[in-house]
């Protein structure tokens, strides 16, 4: 049985090979299917969204009509310089029931969660490899008015021969608005929400994204997210003889409880530990 019902214009199947029994990610509003580019053979990953569980749109330069938030915002990264740790968008196709988003499959992938807990954590060597990345990806998409708002380990992709990393999911994102967000529309996973979000006031992204890097970062050496948070999980680090004086420092500036004390990214990049 198909998936979906083809339409009579150019379709994603002309182009791609949807391979139905190759499932490589799910979530709540839909999968994301292992493809091939049918001209060159080109590895892609199609990850097909139920329109019904989406309806938040955006409108960019360039595109008169309203596009699906998370092609809206890949487009706006595609259109600018290009970034090796943030996944590019080839192709977006709608059918009657899905959008059909075709991106940029790296072989050898999994994700950041599955590969720290493999390990249990992660050397301060090792996580600097790709805190650097994490950190590179979310500076080119501020630098390109682009929020990824959901900033965990489940979202970024590790190429484990080459240890290169790669953002994706954009679909809770926002462009950047300088005067900030609502607490409501800084939609996240609890693991990644900067504790501000708890107040009700206005959520700054630069401050709001340094303190999820820093979860990520808390959660690559020692094995699990500083949430609930509170300030014990942090004075604990004391106590933690296996990691560096450089890394809890820069634990304890990252997740500042008052975004005001906390790092700009390229402050975070220049700190000794880096």
């Amino acid at each position: 049985m198909k998936l979906d019902d083809p339409v009579p214009k150019e379709t994603l199947y002309s182009k791609y090979q949807l391979l139905e029994n190759k499932v490589i990610g799910r979530g709540g509003s839909g999968k994301v299917y292992k493809g091939i580019r049918k001209w060159d053979g080109t590895p892609v990953a199609i990850k097909r969204i139920y329109k019904r569980y989406n309806e938040r749109t955006l409108t960019i330069p360039g595109y008169p009509d309203p596009l699906i938030t998370e092609v809206a915002l890949l487009l706006k990264l595609k259109d600018a310089s290009f970034c090796p740790n943030v996944i590019e968008l080839y192709d977006w196709y709608e059918t009657r029931q899905f959008h059909n988003l075709v991106l940029q499959y790296p072989l050898q992938s999994v994700s950041l969660r599955r590969f720290v807990t493999r390990r249990r954590k992660l050397c301060e060597n090792t996580a600097r490899v790709l805190m650097h990345q994490a950190v590179l990806a979310v500076q080119h998409c501020l630098d390109n008015g682009v929020v990824h708002t959901d900033l965990h380990a489940r979202n970024f992709l590790v190429q484990k021969s080459t240890m290169s990393l790669k953002l994706i999911d954009f679909g809770l994102g926002h462009l950047l608005k300088h005067k900030g967000y609502k607490s409501y529309e800084f939609r996240g996973a609890p693991c990644c929400t900067p504790p501000e979000i708890r107040t009700g006031g206005k959520i700054h992204a630069m401050p709001a994204n340094v303190w999820a890097l820093g979860a990520l970062l808390y959660f690559m050496v020692l094995g699990s997210y500083p949430f609930p948070f509170n300030k014990f999980s942090l004075d604990n680090l004391k106590k933690k003889k296996d990691l560096s004086k450089e890394i809890c420092d820069l634990l304890r500036w990252c997740l500042a409880m008052d975004p005001r004390d906390r790092p700009t990214l390229r402050q975070l990049l220049d700190h000794d530990w880096f």
